[in-house]
């Protein structure tokens, strides 16, 4: 007789079961490989769009701060008698670009620029880097403010865009509590510091204002006691992060220069340029056309034009810009002047500085460069 056969069936061999455990790592890594590969380009498609959104916000405050630069209607000079018996103090420029001495140097001795300006009104509110430095900003402008002036710009500022590598002004403005603390970044920056440069905003208070007008170079960040540090980076915005070089243009006549200084109407350039590559190889190239409001300085770099009748017809307004005047000079680019202001747009208002909405009327008399 037959023995009938079993009912059980035979299990896996261990070929098949080392070839499934196989096939099945291979697919639980090719998931896990395009979830990494996803997270990755995501992070990167991030980091580009703030980067574009940061290119932006640079575009649109260095518009701003051209459009609206507190100049003089003529350089001042002091007279003769006064300059025999006194000794003749030296007027900072409205207008400064130049080599920043107290930024580093890299390692082919190159340094990077600053652009100093006196604007109208600031391109970017201090309270976006910094609660604690927007306040000691507001004290700061509060303290030179003159309420008997009859200069309705002298609450205008004077700032700086200037230059530092990648979270080391951060981390200084962290151990001072202006901003507040981020461990991952500040120990990123003192292990493995972040590659390229950030663009900053920084107003010049009084304290510095006054060392710079004695002739003194910008000092270093952390050139100082706290307290000093603190005042001269109160106020400080991050504007543009991760750049990998930055270069400012002024078009002064015929030709582009690096370095220049202004302060009066007719020191004006007529454009300037601002030209910046990313280390994600982002590029941008930007001209910006230059605008003015004449006013007194209010960091006491030198005297502006004031509110004196200078004029035989006894009309209030000085010569040169008289509001019933004749035909406007010649304009910008878009075309001619207007019809009331030297150098005006056409279709905006004469008293409104380059076609910088209402907010110019309250700087006094503006126009853009012919």
């Amino acid at each position: 007789m037959r023995r009938p056969r079993g009912t059980h069936r035979s299990g896996f061999t261990i070929i098949e079961t080392v070839l499934a455990i196989v096939v099945g790592g291979l697919v639980l890594l090719g998931c896990v490989s395009v979830f990494l590969a996803s997270a990755r380009a995501e992070k990167a498609y991030a980091q580009r769009f703030d980067r574009t959104s940061e290119m932006w916000t640079t575009q649109l405050a260095v518009r701003r701060t051209f459009l609206n630069l507190l100049v003089e209607e003529q350089q001042q000079t002091a007279p003769a008698s006064d300059s025999a018996q006194t000794v003749t103090e030296t007027v900072r420029p409205r207008v400064i670009l130049e080599t920043d001495a107290a930024a580093p140097a890299l390692p082919n001795g190159y340094r990077p620029q600053r652009l100093e300006v006196t604007v109208g009104r600031s391109p970017l509110p201090s309270i976006v880097g910094s609660q604690i430095g927007a306040w000691l900003v507001e004290q700061d402008r509060a303290e030179s403010l003159d309420f008997a002036s009859d200069d309705i710009a002298s609450g205008a500022i004077r700032g700086v865009f200037e230059l530092r590598p990648s979270g080391t002004r951060e981390v200084i403005m962290m151990n001072l509590g202006l901003l507040d603390p981020d461990p991952k970044l500040m120990q990123a920056v003192a292990t493995d510091p972040p590659p390229g440069w950030t663009l900053w905003w920084r107003p010049i208070l009084s304290a510095e204002l006054a060392e710079l007008n004695a002739g003194y170079q910008p000092l270093p960040d952390t050139s100082g006691n706290a307290e000093a540090i603190r005042d001269r980076l109160a106020g400080a915005v991050p504007v543009l992060r991760g750049i990998e070089a930055l270069r400012w243009q002024i078009f002064k006549g015929d030709e582009r220069v690096t370095e220049y200084a202004g302060t009066s109407i007719t020191d004006l350039p007529a454009f300037a340029e601002l030209e910046v590559t990313l280390i994600n190889r982002q590029y941008a190239s930007w001209m910006f056309e230059i605008g003015w409001t004449l006013g007194e300085d209010p960091t006491g770099g030198g005297t502006g034009a004031d509110d004196t009748d200078t004029d035989a017809d006894g009309d209030g307004v000085p010569d040169g810009n008289n509001n019933n005047g004749g035909g406007g000079g010649g304009g910008g680019p878009g075309g001619p002047g207007g019809g009331g202001r030297p150098g005006g747009r056409p279709g905006t208002n004469p008293g409104n500085a380059g076609g910088l909405g209402q907010d110019a009327d309250n700087f006094g008399v503006g126009g853009r460069r012919p």
